[in-house]
């Protein structure tokens, strides 16, 4: 859903509908629990090896 910036009339922004709300709740829960799966066999230094290798690719 689109708004506008009540400061701004030049810019907008996009916003969640409530739907829009509960399907990305729904995405990121099984994001997470995907996450969990890959990284369930990796030891705490691997995991932090990726972390930071994640962090350097962001």
């Amino acid at each position: 859903m689109r708004q506008s910036d009540p400061r701004d009339a030049r810019a907008g922004y996009a916003a969640l509908t409530p739907a829009g709300q509960e399907l990305l709740g729904h995405a990121l829960t099984s994001a997470q629990g995907i996450a969990g799966e890959i990284i369930q066999d990796l030891s705490p230094d691997e995991v932090t090896v990726l972390a930071r290798v994640l962090a350097r690719l962001n």
